[in-house]
This record gives structure tokens, C-alpha cells and sequence, in this order.
């Protein structure tokens, strides 16, 4: 089996702590800042050359030492969670294993199985509750198998973890850093919620039992949200069968299936996968998924906006784009009716307003006629141009307007001027 090498020379170069740092500096990310980490990012661009070549000297040496974790606790369903915080230059240093990763194991190896999904592009949440429900609809012979690792993060064991990766990777400066990030929850055991290389690391752990399942032993409807495990089949019996190969499968691995776990007929009993409750006929939210995207409509409200504020477009936009990405082949259709005309109709008249300005911005470019006679413009934006409509000459199939961002009435005055003197539109 070859494995990968000459990661070192293709990821640790300036160049690439300089765009990692302009990654995690971003607004999305800044905004997640605690005093302490706005502080500590302060201190290193006081000296920024300086602790750039510091950091890459450290590093090409294998010199550096990780400082110790800002560690926090959040509670999600019931559970309790530690959450750990790094200072700037370990998560620079934890940014650039992660690309390493990422490139030797999942682009070069490609030893993350296609039915392992959560904090994969492309592949989260929404995608595998999205194929479960198109999987079990309208089905009434299907069983599905239902399983959990129990504290699955806080239970990799350091040995096996570096055993799997000195499978796939040559170079000895990478594994040295696996090592070194490994070694940062002491005990030889757990691993730390929070890192960027966490995700990919929790896939590898059980990137092997995922083949073994899906090609040793046919399980062909099996996929794995992290620890969350669930199985598709026809055959009730082949399923438990399928539980107690996976259960002697992750004891090897040092870890054990949660007590409750379960095999469910899709016809006769719904079952909750990924904040949705499931069967053969339709797929809910589950109520706790609901007052979630509530508190978000709630906490957007209490912010100021103002239409021409860049950020606050922005901002609005990623918050329902985000919690209509969880509505995928959900029955919310009066939930959603009901949020628009009872309880946060402020926040979808700021919604509305941010798409008109986006189709305004767009329109005020290039905009082709969709009728001989006239110019549409329809825009939704809550005032009294709701929807304007202006006559143009019946020969011509094409207008231009600047490229620059217009206020509605100052779009609607160039298209007067259009209309009367249509020679003046350059």
C-alpha cells in the first residue's frame, strides 16, 4: 500500500500561514470571538513579520510547543460538551495539519468512505437527512437500525489513531504533528472538540470499519453521520446481525454502541435521525429543532439593520439560508406560513427587503425585456413601488444601466430618463 509523502514541502510555506490567517480572520469568523481571543489576535499582528517567521521556524524544526486550551462547556440536547479554544498560532498550526489531511487522505488516499458524512463539504446534516427520507418513502418493508457511539470524540484511543495514519502517510513531519496535536488531551485518550483537524481525524477512526461494513459484509445501505451509525434493509434479522458485527467492530476500536440502540419499521414506528422524526410517510421537525430556528428569528430581530450596511445583508441572508437548508424534505410548509404571517413577519420583511436590493443590483446591470412593450420591474420590498412597470419603445429588446448600486428611486428616475431621451442610456 503506498502511502503519501512530501506533505511538508507542499503545505509549510509562508505563503500558506499567510492565507490561513486570512481565513480565520474573516467576518464570519470574527464574529465567534471571544475578549480573550480579539485580544490574543491583537498581540500577533502588533508584530506580524515577526511572528510569522517565528511560527515557520518553529515549525520546520519541529520545535513548536502548543499552548495550553481555553476550555469551555455547552449543552446541547441534554448534553454536555467541552468545547476547546486554541491562541492564534495553534489554530494557525491546527489549520495547516487539517490541509495536509484533508489533501493525503481524502484527495490522494480517498480512504473517507462516500457514505460518511457531517463536516465534509458538501456533505452535512441536511444531505444524508435529505437521502434517509427519499430512502424510506412510501416503503412499507423497509427496517432501519439505528446506533451510537457513546461518548465517541473523548473515547480515540492516541495508538490506534496514529496506528491508522501511519498507514496512509509517509512523511515523518506530518505524523509528528498528528502526534503532538493528539498529545495535547493527556492520557492517551480523547481527542478535542473545536479543532479543525478533529473532523477529519474522527472520520479516519472509523474510516476502516466503514469499508468493512459496506464491502465485507454487504451492509449496502449503511451511513455514518460521525458517531451516529444507521442501517437500511428489508430483512429485520440481517439487520440485528449487521448490529452485532458493528458493536464487536468498535469494541476493537476501544470504544462501545450506546445501550439504546434500536431496529425500527419505517411503516409502523417513526424514528428521530438528525433533528427530524421519521417514517415511510413523512418527516417532521422535531419540536426542540423548532424552538432552535426560533431563538435564531428572535436573535436576528434584537440586531440593528440597515439595508445598505454590506454586513447586515449578509447577515440576514446566511441566517435563513442556514435554517431553510434544515427544512429539506421536511412537512413544514404551514410552520413556515405561519412564521412569515404571525409571529416574525419583521424578519421576513427584512429578508424580502435584502432580495430585492440583491435582484435591484442585478436588474440595474443588464435587463432583457420579457414583453415587447414593456420593461417589468416586480420587485417585493414592502413600499409603494411594489411593483413598477414602465412602457419602452416596442423595437428595442435591450437597456443598459451603469454597473454601481442604485437606490430604488434612483434606478426609477434613469429609466424615466431612458424612456424620454432613449439616447441618453450611455
Amino acid at each position: 500500500m503506498k502511502r503519501v509523502g512530501k506533505l511538508k514541502k507542499k503545505f509549510l510555506t509562508k505563503e500558506t500561514i499567510v492565507d490561513i490567517i486570512i481565513y480565520l480572520c474573516r467576518s464570519e469568523k470574527r464574529k465567534h470571538w471571544t475578549k480573550g481571543m480579539k485580544k490574543n489576535w491583537k498581540n500577533f499582528f502588533e508584530d506580524f513579520d515577526n511572528n510569522v517567521n517565528k511560527l515557520f521556524q518553529d515549525l520546520d524544526k519541529k520545535k513548536y510547543k502548543f499552548h495550553p486550551f481555553n476550555t469551555f462547556i455547552r449543552y446541547e440536547n441534554g448534553k454536555k460538551r467541552f468545547i476547546y479554544s486554541s491562541v492564534a498560532e495553534d489554530q494557525i498550526v491546527d489549520n495547516i495539519l487539517n490541509a495536509c489531511l484533508e489533501y493525503a487522505l481524502m484527495e490522494v488516499k480517498k480512504i473517507i468512505h462516500p457514505n460518511a458524512y457531517g463536516s465534509i463539504k458538501g456533505k452535512g446534516q441536511h444531505e444524508l437527512r435529505t437521502k434517509i427520507i427519499r430512502k424510506v418513502k412510501n416503503r412499507d418493508d423497509l427496517y432501519v437500525a439505528l446506533c451510537d457511539t457513546y461518548h465517541y470524540y473523548p473515547t480515540i484511543k492516541h495508538d490506534i489513531m496514529m496506528k491508522f495514519l501511519k498507514k496512509h502517510i509517509k512523511d515523518t513531519w506530518v505524523l509528528w504533528l498528528c502526534e503532538k496535536t493528539l498529545e495535547r488531551i493527556r492520557g492517551n485518550e480523547g481527542m478535542a472538540l473545536g479543532l479543525a483537524s478533529s473532523n477529519i481525524l474522527g472520520h479516519v477512526y472509523h474510516a476502516a470499519i466503514d469499508w468493512e461494513m459496506i464491502c465485507e459484509n454487504g451492509m449496502k445501505d449503511y451511513y455514518r453521520f460521525c458517531d451516529d451509525k444507521i442501517m437500511i434493509s428489508n430483512d429485520k434479522k440481517y439487520l440485528h446481525s449487521m448490529v452485532r458485527t458493528l458493536i464487536g467492530e468498535i469494541e476493537n476500536c476501544g470504544q462501545r454502541i450506546k445501550s439504546n440502540w434500536r431496529v425500527v419499521h419505517c411503516k409502523k414506528e417513526r424514528f428521530e435521525f438528525l433533528g427530524a422524526s421519521i417514517n415511510s410517510n413523512n418527516a417532521r421537525l422535531r419540536p426542540g429543532g423548532r424552538r432552535r430556528v426560533e431563538y435564531r428569528f428572535k436573535k436576528e430581530l434584537r440586531q440593528s439593520f440597515n439595508i445598505e450596511n454590506e454586513e447586515d445583508r449578509d447577515r440576514i441572508l446566511r441566517t435563513w439560508a442556514g435554517i431553510r437548508g434544515g427544512f429539506k424534505g421536511l412537512s413544514v410548509g404551514n410552520l413556515i406560513n405561519y412564521w412569515k404571517t404571525q409571529t416574525y413577519t419583521k424578519f421576513f420583511e427584512r429578508l424580502n427587503l435584502v432580495e430585492g436590493w440583491i435582484k435591484l443590483e442585478r436588474d440595474t446591470k443588464k435587463y432583457r425585456l420579457k414583453k415587447k412593450n414593456e420593461i417589468k420591474f416586480a420587485i417585493d420590498i414592502r413600499s409603494d413601488e411594489n411593483k413598477i412597470r414602465f412602457p419602452i419603445d416596442k423595437e428595442s429588446d435591450l437597456f443598459t444601466i451603469p454597473n454601481r448600486r442604485l437606490k430604488l428611486h434612483k434606478y426609477i428616475e434613469l429609466c424615466l430618463t431612458y424612456l424620454q431621451n432613449p439616447q441618453s442610456q450611455n
